[in-house]
């Protein structure tokens, strides 16, 4: 099987995932002004009226909310202290150093 090389660690991360970020905010953000500037045209025959273009508030919104939770994201990304990520696959544990007991636990509730 090919492996996905996309996830790893020298090409992929906290620089370029926050540049994703930023990327998706501004198109995002771009978008949602494309949406509410659009020309609106408005169709009258007697008895209705038909406007097309007309901007979606839930669509803007959600542009909106989207683009923010990215940002905020970003910003996570960057207070984030941790440098390197323990896996746990190079733990050096010897079997003989682990205690086991064969004696009930005594935190349950009587």
């Amino acid at each position: 099987m090919y492996k996905l090389e996309l996830m790893n660690r020298s090409t992929f991360n906290r620089k370029t995932f926050s540049l994703l970020l930023l990327i998706a905010s501004l198109a995002s953000l771009g978008y949602a002004i494309y949406r509410s500037t659009d020309r609106r045209v408005t169709i009258s025959v007697p008895g209705s009226d038909t406007v097309y273009g007309e901007p979606q508030h839930g669509l803007l919104l959600g542009m909106c909310i989207f683009a923010g939770i990215c940002l905020l994201g970003i910003v996570l990304l960057f207070r984030d202290n941790v440098t390197e990520v323990n896996t746990g696959t190079n733990l050096d544990v010897n079997r003989d150093q682990l205690k086991t007991s064969s004696r009930t636990a005594t935190n349950y509730p009587k």
